[in-house]
């Protein structure tokens, strides 16, 4: 198969981050695949085929120039399959397929809760005619199609795809130094600064961890967005400022993930974060709020699954995760390890992108 990979920009984010590791898999299969960024980006990525960076800026105003170019691009290319991968890449490769008139197979790779975005009767709208123009759905999860169901009316096939890790990455790259910076002692969160994050939500726990009991133990938090300047003056205000770490994107995250206590997220949706799923290989203990599809992977034997928005639980669950013997511990990280090497290798997962990608084009 000829698939071309549509990214919303280079930049070190789940969506974008898994559709390179995909990418590369499914060259390694014998299929031609060929990425296109959008817009410009931060980098800190890299895909040995081919790679159209177009480095658009982001721009408010109605303009079909883009899409029309966009179109004529993938024409060129004729391929079998584009890829949407999520955000924003959907209304390319919707334009892409209506202004080309392509005869190519359009999927979106739904990777989040997608009702936490449709907050409007108008959004709903604009975004069901985008979805008409797809000839299939790659849900990150089971949850994330229930929810994507709820929202839209879909006929066409929709699977159940999650993102997969590459243990031989992993292993390399979390035995590479740590930066300098670290403290010795900590809990890590890492993903964007970005509202549905929550961050805020985990700071206020930490505040409320008992000094004497953990008195060198530091929250280090690893990422950049919007939601920065407010979670340092959160930090103020909850006088805790000595205690947070902030440090930007990192091309390498694995040594600070493999060195972390435990991690902790707190976001108010999700779809799978690939972090857990790394976490849990490198036998780091996972503690998180159970939205999207996280309670399909953190349950009672692989980590700590906390109710959505309840602070008070996931700060007693926190505080037992840290002062748990070792060897309850292991048992946990023991049987989230073994779980990822099962289900979610890159490999297997593969197989199912390139299984669901021929039901769509044979003919």
């Amino acid at each position: 198969m000829k698939i071309v990979q549509l990214i919303t920009r280079p930049q070190r984010r789940g969506a974008e981050i898994f559709a390179l590791q995909l990418s590369e898999d499914l060259v390694s299969m014998g299929h031609q695949v060929i990425v296109i960024s959008i817009f410009e980006g931060t980098g800190g990525l890299s895909f040995s085929g081919e790679w159209i960076q177009l480095d658009w800026k982001k721009s408010k105003n109605l303009n079909l120039g883009p899409y029309k170019k966009l179109s004529k691009i993938i024409a060129h290319l004729a391929p079998d399959l584009v890829q949407a991968n999520a955000s924003e890449t959907l209304r390319f490769g919707a334009f892409a397929k209506l202004l080309g008139r392509g005869d190519f197979k359009l999927v979106y790779r739904n990777a989040n809760q997608i009702s936490h975005f449709i907050n409007s009767g108008l959004k709903r709208i604009w975004n069901q005619f985008l979805i008409k123009q797809t000839d299939g759905v790659a849900s990150v999860s089971g949850i994330s199609k229930a929810d994507f169901l709820h929202v839209f009316s879909y006929s066409k096939s929709i699977g159940v795809l999650p993102i997969g890790i590459d243990p031989k990455e992993l292993d390399l790259k979390s035995k590479a130094e740590k930066i300098k910076e670290l403290p010795s002692s900590y809990i890590l969160n890492l993903g964007g600064l970005v509202p549905e994050k929550n961050q805020e939500s985990l700071l206020r726990i930490f505040a409320k961890l008992n000094a004497k009991d953990f008195p060198d133990l530091k929250l280090v938090l690893v990422g950049e967005g919007t939601e920065k300047e407010r979670l340092l003056a959160l930090c103020q205000s909850l006088k805790i400022d000595d205690k947070v770490f902030f440090l930007p994107n990192q091309e390498n995250p694995f040594p600070i993930l493999a060195g972390a206590k435990a991690l902790a997220l707190s976001p108010q949706a999700e779809g799978l974060p690939a972090v857990i799923l790394e976490a849990m290989y490198l036998k780091v203990p996972v503690i998180s709020y159970g939205v999207g599809g996280i309670p399909e992977v953190l349950t009672t034997t692989t980590g700590f699954c906390i109710p959505p928005n309840e602070e008070l639980s996931f700060l007693k669950e926190l505080q037992s995760l840290l002062s748990s013997p070792s060897n309850q511990i292991d048992s946990i990280t023991e049987s989230a390890h073994d779980l990822v090497l099962s289900h979610y290798s890159l490999s297997k997962i593969s197989k199912k992108f390139e299984a669901f990608y021929l039901s769509l084009t044979k003919p």
